[in-house]
């Protein structure tokens, strides 16, 4: 059975009680861009739940410089998982909490239970030791990753258990 969860990445450096508001902020965000879509209304309708994770830190890439930085090693984390889900084209929203100079204090996006039940469908590693190849020859790493990649969901969902892999609830 499908479930479906929205995530998000929150600013660690903040209270607790303010990580909740900054996703709640982000979550409305997430409403106005994407409250038509199947996904958000089966979520909305019938799970509604939030999983808040630490994101780190927010710079929104401004060292010493007016201009976007576009060195990564000067970015915050938080920026950094929002470089990460453009270049996989997963569909999220960001919230830039003006209180905080504008940074990125939240970011959210919305997934299915291939991507966080670790059980049912575990990290690629781990499949990888459940499920060895059945001769001695050699075999190829790359039909293996297709194979448990069809089991996730899919290449977003392979990008985004490899994102929240590890991480922390905030």
């Amino acid at each position: 059975m499908k479930e479906l969860r929205m995530y998000f990445f929150v600013m660690g450096n903040i209270g607790t009680i303010d990580k909740g508001i900054q996703a709640g902020h982000c979550a409305q965000e997430y409403s106005n861009v994407f409250g038509d879509t199947e996904l958000y209304k089966d979520w909305f309708k019938n799970f509604k739940t939030f999983i808040l994770l630490s994101g780190g830190t927010s710079n929104n890439g401004l060292i010493f410089n007016p201009l976007p930085c576009t060195d990564e090693t000067k970015l915050g984390s938080m920026e950094l998982h929002e470089k990460f889900l453009i270049d996989n084209k997963i569909p999220y929203t960001p919230f830039r909490e003006p209180d905080l100079n504008n940074s990125l204090s939240a970011l959210c996006f919305i997934c299915d239970n291939k991507v966080f039940d670790w059980e049912n469908y575990p990290s690629f590693e781990k499949w990888l030791k459940l499920n060895p190849p059945i001769s001695e020859e050699p075999f190829d790493m790359e039909i293996m990753k297709s194979q448990w990649t069809d089991l996730v969901g899919g290449e977003q969902n392979a990008k985004l258990k490899e994102l929240i892999c590890g991480k922390k609830l905030a």
